[in-house]
């Protein structure tokens, strides 16, 4: 998928537009997905590409300067969606798991925050 095409299919999905930092111009093929510090990993991410081919990392929205820089060092694209956009699926899928491992209810409010 054409980079611009995949940071406008994540906008429509998460909700709202991101700041896209592309680091290159690759179709997305592969991605890693990190949420809360998860940019300060980014050098790490880069190190991951002798196994796993690293292409696009989507992240919540605090995304800071020296992120913008490695993310053009590394070549990958970085796209900040936004902490609340990018992590609520994870609490969600949290909940349904727990469910099938537990006798309990799980009911996820979505209530939306633009950080």
């Amino acid at each position: 998928m054409a980079l611009a095409d995949w940071a406008a299919a994540a906008g429509e999905r998460l909700g709202r537009t991101g700041t896209l930092v592309a680091g290159n111009e690759r179709p997305v093929q592969h991605l890693a997905w990190c949420t809360g510090g998860g940019q300060d990993y980014i050098e790490a991410a880069a190190a991951l590409r002798g196994r796993w081919r690293v292409e696009a990392l989507p992240e919540r929205g605090e995304i800071a300067e020296q992120t913008t820089h490695a993310a053009r060092k590394f070549g990958i694209a970085y796209l900040a969606a936004g902490h609340h956009a990018i992590e609520r699926y994870g609490v969600h899928a949290l909940g349904c798991h727990l469910v099938l491992h537990f006798e309990l209810d799980h009911h996820y409010v979505e209530i939306d925050n633009p950080a």
